[in-house]
């Protein structure tokens, strides 16, 4: 039987028809969730914008996400918060044994560097500027690979600006995968190359496994990563490979260091117990 207290819908589908829902049937309280600092274009900034007052409640990812949102008029301002994506900090963990397991599987020995790239291959992810970063990190250090986990529509262009560069050999795509935690244990140092993010959820995944992650200071990547990792402009691939052949040579315990607190910041600020709390915390506030 119809009958919530609360109707709570993400991303902007189900934004617009929850709100036009609302026009036909008694929903007591809308809260509405956008995830990325930028969502389509024009268009939907104007469907934003007009059902607006058919929400009691918005919220993004990041503050920046958030301030995008309100610069263009997408959300108003008195019943706008930020509110965090959460991670499941059980199942996102350092595995050694799942490390050993699948270095060995590929043939990496301890002495080779392996970062590791998760997303999309997509404009959004900028792979091209990875791929030129990761070309000048081989160039100062050969004992390096790149994995990158994801597929898009970007698939053939990317795959053949690796073959340009020449990084056939050093460069694995592995397509979509099931094992991300693993395959994050199993690597040194986890990149992401965005141009933009609304919150940069695998960042948060890698840091809860421990790892040394170099960034991009796209959306609320900087909110997360914090001062336990890598911070360098968007589309900025000199900049990139420089932080990444840092945090390559960086001494072992130094970098473990790193990824300790990189997961303890997850586990505090992120995780989905933390986050649970809040959201409970905005439905009563909502409902009351």
């Amino acid at each position: 039987m119809w009958g919530p207290d609360v109707v709570h819908c993400h991303q902007f589908h189900a934004i617009f028809l929850s709100r036009m829902l609302r026009l036909f049937a008694p929903v007591p309280k809308l809260v509405s969730s956008a995830h990325n600092t930028v969502d389509g274009g024009r268009f939907r900034r104007i469907i934003y914008k007009l059902s607006d007052r058919l929400s009691d409640v918005n919220t993004n990812v990041s503050c920046e996400a958030v301030d995008n949102f309100l610069k263009f008029g997408c959300f108003s301002r008195q019943k706008t918060l930020v509110m965090h994506n959460s991670i499941d900090v059980e199942r996102f963990a350092f595995s050694p044994s799942e490390r050993e397991k699948l270095r060995r599987f590929y043939n990496i020995d301890n002495d080779t560097v392996l970062f590791l790239a998760v997303g999309r291959l997509h404009t959004q992810k900028d792979y091209p500027s990875l791929l030129q970063a990761f070309n000048k990190v081989l160039k100062a250090n050969k004992s390096s690979v790149l994995f990158i986990v994801g597929d898009g529509p970007l698939e053939k262009e990317i795959k053949s600006l690796a073959d340009n560069f020449n990084l056939s050999q050093k460069v694995c795509f592995l397509g979509l995968r099931a094992d991300i935690p693993s395959l994050m244990s199993a690597c040194d140092v986890f990149v992401l190359s965005s141009a933009w993010e609304g919150f940069g959820l695998v960042v948060a995944e890698a840091m809860a496994c421990e790892r040394l992650v170099v960034a991009t200071n796209s959306g609320g990547v900087k909110e997360v990563l914090g001062d336990s990792g890598y911070l360098v402009p968007p589309r900025q691939p000199s900049a990139l490979s420089e932080a990444m052949l840092k945090a390559s040579t960086l001494n072992p315990n130094d970098r473990g260091e790193l990824g300790r607190r990189a997961r303890l910041r997850v586990v505090e600020f992120y995780s989905s117990e933390a986050l649970s709390e809040k959201w409970i915390e905005i439905y009563q506030r909502v409902i009351n």
